[in-house]
């Protein structure tokens, strides 16, 4: 039976985290097929990260254990965003799937990655030292990185839109992406890219590799890019 450990505080998360892995909703970690390692003990840290959506001083505040529920049942969350979380059909798993638990997954078909890194969204992490230190979403996604996410944090009013191609509605996506100041994109197979250029386009059960670029075009097209 995997060991499941249930710290008091966030500092003590992060220096139980060592040898282990981070859960929240456990959409990720849980699920049959995970690429997490099985053998590794949970931090199960749903009980010290903060959750909830504030807007203040032009900011978007969304802590990471914010479900995608509350996104979607929220006046607060802006559309593009309301709009990346609705992608995720099925109740139960709304119910349980994180904000900060699908980023920290970095899937190749996550939801709302693409979406928050368009709106040039920034991360408030705690480091193995237990500092609290602030970190660009599109550097993140790049970096082997242990810190625990706390809070997602973007302005308020920023446009964006995003794009979802899935072969049906309760697919895995073939290819997600949006428009902002930046953009990104996750192509399944492929990982996630910040731009068209630098995506890698792999034929597989989801579509060749000449589909999920002409995705791209269409995307594109229709954000007006």
């Amino acid at each position: 039976m995997r060991e499941v450990l249930r710290p008091a505080t966030a500092q003590d998360a992060v220096r139980m985290v060592e040898k282990g892995v981070y859960m929240l909703g456990g959409t990720e970690v849980l699920r049959l097929g995970s690429s997490v390692d099985a053998s590794r003990p949970v931090v199960d840290v749903s009980a010290v990260v903060p959750s909830g959506i504030s807007v203040g001083s032009g900011m978007v505040e969304i802590g990471a254990g914010t479900t995608f529920a509350d996104l979607l049942g929220s006046g607060l969350v802006p559309d593009f965003l309301k709009a990346a979380a609705s992608e995720m059909k099925s109740p139960q798993l709304r119910n349980a799937a994180t904000v900060g638990g699908n980023i920290a997954s970095k899937r190749d078909d996550s939801y709302l990655i693409p979406a928050l890194v368009a709106a040039s969204a920034v991360l408030v992490v705690m480091n193995r030292k237990g500092e609290i230190h602030e970190c660009p979403l599109s550097e993140y996604v790049f970096k082997d990185c242990s810190c625990l996410i706390l809070k997602v944090v973007f302005k308020a009013g920023e446009d964006v839109k995003v794009r979802r191609f899935a072969l049906t509605s309760h697919s895995h996506a073939v290819l997600t992406c949006a428009f902002g100041s930046s953009e990104c994109y996750a192509v399944k197979g492929g990982g996630i890219a910040l731009g068209p250029d630098d995506a890698v386009f792999v034929s597989d059960m989801y579509g060749s590799a000449e589909y999920k670029k002409y995705l791209v075009s269409v995307a594109k097209t229709g954000a007006g890019r």
